[in-house]
């Protein structure tokens, strides 16, 4: 379907930790079908390890 759609694709990221400190990151895709907008989830996935430097500033994410 993505393949031969001839409009825009737009992606998003969404990224949270659940309530037990497990970090998720989403990916998204937004398009128009058929004159209205649709959303489609394209995968979540579990973040195995964050690295921070002291500024808080993401330099490393590993995927599980």
């Amino acid at each position: 379907m993505y393949q031969e759609y001839d409009g825009r694709l737009n992606f998003t990221t969404d990224a949270w930790t659940s309530p037990n400190h497990h970090a998720f990151v989403a990916v998204a895709v937004h398009l128009e079908h058929k004159g209205k907008p649709l959303c489609i989830p394209l995968d979540v996935i579990e973040v195995a390890k964050v690295g921070l430097t002291s500024e808080c500033k993401l330099v490393s994410l590993t995927i599980a």
